[in-house]
C-alpha cells in the first residue's frame, strides 16, 4: 500500500538522511536514479511551499529575515553571541525536559544572560547539541527509529535556535512541542526495551501520576496574574518583563509599596523601558495628587512617545487634576494604538469625552466598554444615567 499521507518536512529530511546512510555502498550506484526520484516527489511540494512563504514573507516584512526592530535586543548581537547563547539555552531546554518544575512561562531580557567566549556552559551546550546528532548518526544501522526520533527533534529545533537567523526570543517553552515529538519516540522506544514488566509499569505509571501533578500544579500557579508573575519572578529574578508583570499584579492588590520596589529592580535590568517607567508612575499616583508620576510619564515619553501606556497613565493624570481635554486626548491615542483595549480605558476616554460636553461619542464609548465587560457595575451606571 503507498503511503499518501502528507509528511512534516523534518520527517522527510530524517529519512533521507537515514536511508542515505543506511544503503550498503554496493547498493547505492543502483539506487540513485530511484532514490533521486523519490526525493523529488517527497521534497516538491515542500520546496513549492517554502518559496511561496518566503515570497510572501519578502512582499510582507520587506526582507526575508526578521526586521532589526523586532530581534532580540533589537538585533544588538554579534553572530558569535547569539551562538554562544544558543548553548547556555539548549542547557535550558534540557533542564525543562528532564526536570520541568520551575516553568517561567516567559523568558525574555534578562533571563537568559547573553553567553560569551569564556562560558563554559555555552560550550557544553553546543557540544550537547552536537552530541544529538552524534548519536542519531551512531544509531543509523542499530536502530533506525532512534536515528529518526533524534534528527526530528534536532532538525524542528534549528529553526528557533537562533542559529540561522535571529528571532525575537531566546528561548520559549512553545519551542519545544515539536521536538518534543521525536524525543517522545525515542523515550518509547527505550521503555519497550525494558524486559521486567514490572518496572515498566512502575516507570509508566509513576511517569503518568507525575505528569498530571505538575499540569495541574502549573495551571494551579497560573490561575491569575498575581500568582503567574510571582512564579515568574522567583524563577527569574532577573526578567525585566516579570518584574514589570509582578509589580502591575501587587498594583492590583493594593498593594503599591511593594510594586515600586519590584519596578524599580526592573529598571536597573533596563533603564530605558517605558512600560517599566509607565507603570511605576500607576504605582507612584496617589487618589489625589500625581505629582511623583510626572517626572517619570515625562521620561517615558521622552522615550518613546508613541507609546500606549504612556500616553494612558498621563491620561489618567491629565483627568484627575481635571484637564479633560488632554487626557481626552491622551485617552484616544491610546485607544487609538493598543491593539485590544480594556474595558476601563474606553470607560475613563468616555469620562473624558463627557467631560467635555461629548455626549454622543461619550456612550459610544461607554457601549464599547460594555462589550467588554457587561458587568462592570460603573459602566452599567454611567450608561443608565445617560
Amino acid at each position: 500500500m503507498t503511503n499518501t499521507t502528507p509528511a512534516a518536512p523534518s520527517t522527510v529530511a530524517s529519512q533521507h538522511f537515514i536511508d542515505g546512510a543506511a544503503t550498503p555502498p554496493q547498493l547505492r550506484r543502483g539506487a540513485r536514479y530511484g532514490a533521486a526520484s523519490r526525493l523529488g516527489v517527497d521534497f516538491g511540494p515542500i520546496v513549492l511551499v517554502a518559496c511561496a512563504y518566503l515570497v510572501l514573507r519578502f512582499h510582507v516584512l520587506g526582507s526575508l529575515g526578521i526586521p532589526l526592530s523586532a530581534q532580540y535586543m533589537v538585533g544588538h548581537l554579534s553572530y558569535l553571541d547569539r551562538v554562544l547563547t544558543a548553548g547556555r539555552v539548549f542547557l535550558r531546554y534540557l533542564t525543562l525536559i528532564f526536570y520541568p518544575l520551575n516553568l517561567a512561562g516567559d523568558y525574555d531580557f534578562n533571563a537568559i544572560p547573553i553567553a560569551r567566549i569564556r562560558d563554559w556552559d555555552a560550550w557544553l551546550g553546543i557540544v550537547l547539541t552536537f552530541g544529538v546528532i552524534a548519536v542519531a548518526w551512531w544509531y543509523r544501522n542499530r536502530n533506525r527509529a532512534v536515528s529518526i526520533g533524534l534528527l526530528f527533534a534536532a532538525i524542528a529545533f534549528v529553526p528557533s535556535s537562533n542559529w540561522i537567523t535571529p528571532i525575537s526570543v531566546l528561548m520559549a517553552e512553545r519551542f519545544l512541542y515539536l521536538p518534543l515529538a521525536g524525543l517522545s519516540l525515542v523515550a518509547a522506544i527505550a521503555y519497550c526495551e525494558l524486559k521486567d514488566p514490572r518496572l515498566r509499569w512502575l516507570i509508566g505509571a509513576g511517569g503518568l501520576l507525575t505528569a498530571i501533578i505538575l499540569c495541574n500544579s502549573h495551571d494551579y500557579i497560573r490561575r491569575d496574574n498575581f500568582t503567574f508573575f510571582k512564579k515568574m519572578v522567583r524563577v527569574e529574578p532577573n526578567s525585566a518583563k516579570a518584574l514589570l508583570g509582578y509589580g502591575f499584579a501587587l498594583i492590583e492588590k493594593g498593594r503599591n509599596g511593594e510594586a515600586v520596589d519590584q519596578l524599580e529592580a526592573g529598571l536597573r535590568i533596563i533603564p530605558d523601558y517605558p512600560e517599566l517607567l509607565s507603570t511605576l508612575a500607576l504605582a507612584k499616583t496617589t487618589s489625589t495628587s500625581c505629582a511623583q508620576a510626572w517626572p517619570l510619564l515625562l521620561r517615558a515619553q521622552a522615550i518613546d512617545p508613541t507609546n500606549a501606556d504612556t500616553h494612558r497613565r498621563m491620561g489618567d493624570c491629565y483627568f484627575k487634576e481635571g484637564r479633560v481635554q488632554e487626557a481626552e486626548s491622551m485617552y484616544r491615542q491610546a485607544v487609538e494604538s493598543i491593539p485590544n483595549p480594556d474595558a476601563m480605558l474606553y470607560f475613563m476616554w468616555g469620562s473624558s469625552l463627557e467631560g467635555m460636553g461629548e455626549k454622543t461619542s461619550a456612550i459610544a464609548a461607554y457601549e464599547r466598554a460594555a462589550l467588554i465587560d457587561p458587568d462592570n457595575p460603573y459602566i452599567r451606571q454611567k450608561l443608565r444615567h445617560q
